[in-house]
């Protein structure tokens, strides 16, 4: 059985209770890290800048859709990760190590399969960002 980090606790406090409850039972079944949970409009702005570039007219868009990380900008369009507590979590798989594994799509597809079935078992709507269409979002949870 899996037990979180300490940085993973430390984000973890920041998430609602029903996230934190998921996540909880989740990890005992299955192993990954938090990597975020409630993101301030700062660091928001700095993931939505991944992939864009700003215009002679103060607009940003995009020049790279393959690095484009967030339509949320943090200000105009906050996330979920920008409410206290957030019902908005970025998880990654942990490989045999212990240590997060960005690069193993089948293994954030594990980790979302178990996660997605734990909040249902506890009767908590979540959604994970590997269905949206763009940016598909693998880390990314969040109660509905």
């Amino acid at each position: 059985m899996s037990v979180f980090s300490t940085r993973s606790e430390r984000n973890l406090a920041t998430c609602t209770v029903p996230m934190q409850n998921v996540l909880r039972a989740a990890i005992r079944r299955v192993d990954f890290a938090v990597d975020c949970g409630y993101r301030d409009p700062v660091d928001q702005f700095e993931l939505f800048q991944v992939g864009r570039e700003e215009d002679a007219k103060g607009r940003w868009v995009i020049v790279d859709q393959d690095k484009v990380l967030t339509n949320c900008d943090g200000y105009q369009i906050p996330s979920n990760h920008n409410k206290k507590p957030s019902p908005a979590a970025d998880c990654v798989p942990c490989g045999p190590n212990g240590k997060p594994v960005w690069n193993d799509e089948a293994a954030f597809d594990r980790m979302a399969a178990v996660i997605l079935a734990e909040a249902k078992e506890q009767g908590v709507k979540m959604r994970w960002g590997g269905i949206f269409r763009k940016p598909k979002d693998k880390p990314h949870f969040e109660i509905v």
